[in-house]
């Protein structure tokens, strides 16, 4: 959830949708491009060991231009102090999550579109309940319009999810 964001390059418009949110992220984001880098602030949701909520640890993200690859350099600021980003082991946490989130982002170009390992099964998947769909018709040369229509019908899909 996006509480604001503000001076957004075009290239970086679809960054505010790719910030995870959930599993302790729970506050909204405010974003803000600023002089060569973006810098998104939220909130994670503290819990104990006991499962009850142990109060809020402010932080940043700090995303600059990986020089090496034109990739996104993740950094994180916390602001309340340090205590609870150390007993909860958030600065690992929240830069794995958001690095993971925005690993095919490229600087200045936007996010890649590329398959990733859990997309690629699921085309598998996809291709296969199609390719059951229409094999007994193409075995016994019958054909039904219907099914064949539907099998389209989802292999199109599939080309629009690989845009």
């Amino acid at each position: 959830m996006v509480g604001e964001a503000k001076n957004l390059p075009e290239w970086a418009e679809e960054i505010p949708d790719a910030l995870p949110h959930g599993s302790g992220i729970d506050a909204d984001w405010y974003i803000e491009y600023k002089h060569g880098y973006i810098r998104c602030d939220n909130s994670y949701h503290c819990m104990n060991e006991d499962g009850y909520y142990d109060g809020w640890q402010d932080f940043s993200v700090i995303l600059r231009k990986d020089n090496r690859d034109n990739g996104v350099h993740v950094t994180i600021h916390f602001h309340n102090g340090h205590y609870k980003a150390d007993r909860y082991m958030l600065k690992e946490y929240l830069g794995d999550t958001v690095a993971e989130m925005l690993s095919d982002l490229v600087w200045g170009k936007g996010f890649k579109k590329v398959l990733r390992s859990r997309d690629a099964w699921l085309i598998e998947h996809r291709i296969k309940c199609i390719q059951d769909r229409i094999q007994p018709y193409v075995i016994s040369g019958k054909k039904s319009f219907v099914d064949l229509s539907e099998a389209m019908n989802q292999l199109e899909q599939l080309k629009q999810l690989m845009k």
